[in-house]
């Protein structure tokens, strides 16, 4: 019989790490106005207004940030004319020769910790996932997010979800390293956190 020499292919199982990363968060990202394909250094912000708090900077394309599902353009300003907590965070960015107009955007990502992305003294650790896909459901954690949007572009497309855990220095260092990659949170989390 035909079901004995064929079976229908298996569901693809869920990435587990978007049950550990269960908990939204809205980031606010400053960067320089320059081209979209361009990268600037960007400041990325946990964004729960009225409070702010600086997460980690970056350097990335605007242009790569849009793989993201839920990114939104905020459009952008001078320093002058904003209010004082703009002013503030573009205070603490720039310097006056890198120029004055800002662009400013908001993208979600999903993060282990319910009222924070990264704990005091805790690094950045970045993973895409895009469980609709066809193709590729997900990306390893790196500790570049212009790397990790890229691999998701490329492997996905749009609408990409981006994960964020925070790791020890040692942990960070051995991701930098790249002796070993990370599927999975697990096999990070067992070694190192």
């Amino acid at each position: 019989m035909l079901s004995d020499v064929w079976a229908w292919p298996k569901a693809p199982r869920p990435d587990p790490d978007l049950e550990t990363c269960s908990h939204r968060h809205d980031i606010l990202a400053v960067g320089v106005e320059a081209d979209a394909d361009f990268p600037v250094p960007m400041t990325l912000y946990r964004w729960c207004p009225p409070a702010v708090r600086t997460i980690t900077r970056v350097v990335l394309s605007p242009r790569l940030l849009s793989m993201v599902g839920g990114f939104t353009p905020l459009g952008g300003g001078n320093p002058e004319p904003t209010p004082q907590i703009v002013a503030d965070l573009m205070a603490e960015m720039v310097e006056p020769k890198q120029g004055a107009f800002m662009r400013f955007f908001s993208f979600p990502v999903l993060s282990n910790e319910p009222s924070r992305i990264l704990a005091d003294g805790f690094f950045p650790v970045w993973k895409w996932v895009k469980p609709e896909s066809i193709y590729r459901r997900g990306g390893l954690w790196e500790p570049d997010l212009s790397s990790v949007l890229g691999h998701g572009e490329w492997d996905a497309g749009k609408g990409l979800v981006i994960l964020a855990v925070g790791v020890k220095e040692e942990a960070w260092q051995f991701i930098v390293a790249g002796d070993r990659k990370f599927p999975t949170l697990g096999g990070l989390l067992t070694k190192y956190l």
